[in-house]
């Protein structure tokens, strides 16, 4: 029987450095979603690195050696690029580097994303009270020309007043809010909010 003790040291050890690599750019994130994309992340070192392990023990390699080999080879494996390739001044690194900065850089744009919206959607909540967003809607149905057009906001301000839970009806006045007004009168209203708090 190999030594699981070796297979979990290096499993853990190449965690740690992906949790580095991850953690710095998600440090400053207020969302609780990028604390998915970090799990995510390291979840799919951890198969890489077992996987790696897999290989490694099939060809009865030295457990010391595996440590060394999955917990910082594999990292430093990662990082690494074959060669570069120079195209109209911009450098393009062959290797799993390239592919290992895409990820990187697909996850901090998701980071990036969902801390956006966390913070538009704390700014919100802050700045606008439950009477503005209704009274804005109202303005909105009173100000609209168009019947069918009207009709359908109508329809949507009842269906979100009608929520039992006021985060839900919050939201759904918020939407109602954003999908059926124009951008300057959704500023004009953000305005207005901001200067009455």
């Amino acid at each position: 029987m190999y030594p699981i003790i070796a297979v979990i040291i290096a499993i853990a050890l190449e965690a740690m450095i992906a949790f580095t690599d991850i953690s710095q750019l998600a440090r400053k994130s207020i969302s609780p979603i990028t604390k998915w994309f970090i799990i995510l992340f390291i979840l799919g070192h951890n198969i890489l690195s077992s996987f790696v392990c897999w290989m490694l023990i099939t060809v009865n390699v030295n457990p010391i050696l595996l440590i060394f080999a999955v917990g910082l080879g594999l990292p430093i494996l990662l990082k690494s690029k074959i060669f570069v390739i120079k195209s109209d001044g911009v450098e393009i690194p062959v290797g799993f580097e390239f592919i290992y900065q895409n990820i990187l850089d697909f996850m901090k744009k998701q980071i990036s994303r969902a801390d956006l919206l966390a913070k538009v959607t704390l700014y919100v909540r802050k700045s606008f009270s439950d009477e503005i967003i209704s009274e804005s809607i109202q303005q909105l149905i009173e100000s609209t020309e168009l019947p069918q057009k009207k009709e359908e906001l109508h329809k949507a301000y009842d269906a979100a007043m009608k929520m039992k839970s006021e985060t839900d009806k919050r939201m759904a006045l918020i939407s109602v809010l954003a999908k059926y007004g124009s951008k300057k009168y959704v500023d004009r209203i953000l305005m207005s909010a901001v200067g009455s708090s």
